[in-house]
């Protein structure tokens, strides 16, 4: 989603949403950060087992368009085929911030890969 907003966004076009929604975005590079850190800490140490890579900051898919359009300062605007919001698509990003671990996130994310093209 965050790639083709980008690009229709930079060609002219509106990012198109289907339906709004809270969705959880996480940058291959900050996952890269978790599995380094797993791979050096004990596992016998580690309260959890299971820990979900997403940021502790929730947004929405119209809030990610936003953020897309201020990244690029092109404004053509955001459709959506459906009103309202369908169910979220998001976890608790409790466990993994309790690791400390100094994240990217979303919107440094986004102009990154808005600079890569």
């Amino acid at each position: 989603m965050i790639k083709n907003s980008l690009e229709r966004n930079v060609k002219g076009e509106s990012i198109v949403i289907h339906q709004n929604k809270w969705m959880d975005f996480f940058s291959s590079e900050d996952l890269f950060k978790v599995v380094e850190y797993l791979l050096n800490t004990s596992l016998s140490s580690l309260k959890w087992r299971d820990i979900n890579m997403c940021y502790t900051e929730k947004t929405t898919l119209e809030d990610i368009a936003f953020k897309i359009i201020n990244a690029t300062g092109i404004n053509c605007g955001i459709t959506f085929d459906k009103g309202g919001f369908s169910p979220p698509y998001s976890g608790d990003g409790t466990r993994l911030g309790s690791f400390g671990l100094k994240f990217k996130g979303l919107d440094q994310s986004i102009r990154e890969l808005m600079r890569r093209g």
